[in-house]
């Protein structure tokens, strides 16, 4: 085991008697140098710890499970338990958060996607505000790491270029949104899990106010939703995460050009 994964579940062991919780079978849930994710099973069932190294990360993640409560949000996996720890007692990690485990999204059907999707669209309706600015800046960071990708894809696949510029030109010629939303701002497969053949996000410290359209074609792309897909592509903010999607796809090495057929 590496030096930082040693030390790390020294202090996950301590931060459970900390916040009280009986346990057994500790171990990291993932491989990697931070280990800061770790499984356990206690009296409730199977549980999740997760510490926390970002005092504004953890915070970030407490005012989410805040607005989601008041606003009756059943899409969030991180509800049973969020404690801040004293930093003088665990080398930097600021808190900790105990969450129900779920299992890896393997038996899903296609009504249970759409049901998430929904609840997904249901959060960005119900915490929608308009804020000229902060959209504008935003928007015009986006179109900038966009055309950045573009050239980056064009470089590697120039029979790509002609479907990219024409993809910059039509959000170039579009008008800038000005809603925003809450968002999680990191919808993956390895961000979702399933509880009685419910999706549910979990690790929520990257949410922030962002374009929901763009967050709902992830969302689409992530869980295979084609025909939900293809409509979100007809929008900017869905134009901007297809681009972003080619570019990682051919950094992964995986043929991006099956996108192009969507659109």
């Amino acid at each position: 085991m590496l030096p930082d994964r040693e030390k790390f579940i020294s202090i996950a062991e301590k931060a459970l008697i900390t916040l009280g919780v009986s346990f057994k079978d500790l171990r990291p849930l993932k491989e990697g140098k931070k280990g800061l994710v770790y499984y356990f099973e206690s009296k409730d069932g199977q549980k999740i710890l997760r510490l926390y190294r970002n005092p504004y990360k953890l915070s970030k993640v407490v005012l989410v499970n805040r607005i989601l409560k008041k606003k009756h949000m059943d899409i969030l996996a991180e509800i049973y338990r969020i404690k801040f720890i004293p930093t003088l007692v665990f080398s930097g990690v600021v808190g900790a958060s105990v969450e129900e485990y779920l299992s890896p999204c393997t038996d899903v059907t296609l009504d249970d996607k759409r049901r998430f999707l929904a609840k997904l669209r249901a959060l960005h309706s119900a915490t929608k505000v308009k804020q000229p600015l902060l959209a504008k800046y935003l928007w015009n960071r986006w179109i900038s790491k966009s055309k950045g990708s573009v050239d980056y894809v064009v470089s590697r696949r120039p029979d790509l270029e002609k479907p990219l510029r024409n993809l910059i030109s039509q959000i170039l010629e579009s008008s800038v949104p000005e809603i925003l939303a809450l968002c999680h701002n990191d919808v993956a497969n390895s961000n979702m899990g399933c509880k009685n053949g419910e999706i549910k996000l979990f690790d929520w410290d990257r949410a922030t106010l962002f374009f929901p359209e763009f967050e709902e074609a992830q969302a689409c792309y992530m869980l295979g939703l084609d025909r939900e897909f293809s409509e979100y592509l007809n929008t900017p903010p869905g134009k901007l995460f297809l681009i972003a999607r080619v570019k990682k796809l051919l950094k992964r090495g995986k043929d991006p050009s099956p996108l192009f057929n969507e659109f």
